[in-house]
């Protein structure tokens, strides 16, 4: 006895336009340290991203769906939600707050039909030298969690959580009695 099987396969295929994007980050996306009349502003970086030339048929792309991340040395990625300018009619520009003495990655999110493709930028930006820091206007947090404790009648042991860009600290102490004080670095 033969048997026959009827296979049938119903294929529904939705076409949509989806733009083709050109091959190199380098032609639509700048970063770097913000400039200013006497240098460079070592606590900014400008990003700028020319989405006419993110697709290859000069598209602009809606606000609404780019994202902008920025990744320090800590490892995560962390989405920035300031609002671009718009330079021009094919230039929007970021201007964001980062850690000078950090290396920092940027890459752009764009929305896309059903996902979210990013583009990163190839180099790292930073981190400034010594010298960009201390000409600039740059100045680290105070120390966190200054601790305190007693280790014996005429001394104790002083720690601290360091601050980030932060190369020296100078401690001032003093004695009870005042008769001794002065300043370590």
């Amino acid at each position: 006895m033969k048997k026959t099987y009827s296979t049938c396969f119903l294929f529904i295929s939705v076409i949509q336009a989806v733009p083709e994007f050109r091959n190199s980050e380098k032609e639509f996306l700048e970063v770097g340290f913000s400039k200013k009349r006497t240098g460079i502003k070592v606590s900014e970086i400008t990003i700028t991203f020319k989405d006419k030339e993110l697709f290859d048929d000069g598209e602009i792309v809606d606000v609404d769906d780019i994202s902008l991340e920025v990744k320090s040395e800590d490892g995560c990625w962390e989405k920035v939600d300031k609002t671009p300018t718009r330079r021009g009619r094919d230039r929007l520009v970021w201007k964001v707050k980062v850690t000078p003495c950090e290396e920092h990655l940027v890459r752009i999110g764009v929305k896309m039909v059903g996902c979210v493709k990013y583009f990163q930028h190839p180099r790292t930006i930073g981190p400034a030298t010594a010298d960009q820091i201390s000409n600039s206007k740059f100045r680290p947090k105070q120390p966190e969690y200054l601790s305190v404790h007693n280790i014996c009648n005429d001394s104790v042991d002083v720690s601290w959580t360091p601050s980030p860009c932060a190369e020296s600290y100078e401690l001032w102490y003093e004695s009870h009695d005042g008769d001794d004080s002065g300043n370590m670095t």
